[in-house]
C-alpha cells in the first residue's frame, strides 16, 4: 500500500494515515552468508539430537 515513488505524499505522510510503522516499510532483510548458514544447520542439528541440553541451571 506504501507507493515510495509518489513525490506528492511523503513516506513518512503514508505511514502515519496508514498507522504504519515506518521502520516496517524501509526495513530491508541482508541475506545470510553460507557459513552462517551452516552454523545453524549445526546448531539446529545438535538441538535435535540433545534437546536436555539447551535448558539453563
Amino acid at each position: 500500500m506504501i507507493d515510495p515513488k509518489r513525490a506528492r505524499l511523503p513516506i513518512i505522510r503514508q505511514c502515519t494515515l496508514l498507522r504504519l510503522n515506518r521502520s516496517g516499510v524501509s526495513y530491508r532483510s541482508v541475506p545470510q552468508s553460507e557459513a552462517n548458514l551452516e552454523l545453524m544447520r549445526l546448531i539446529d542439528a545438535q538441538f535435535q539430537e540433545t534437546p536436555y541440553m539447551a535448558r539453563g541451571r
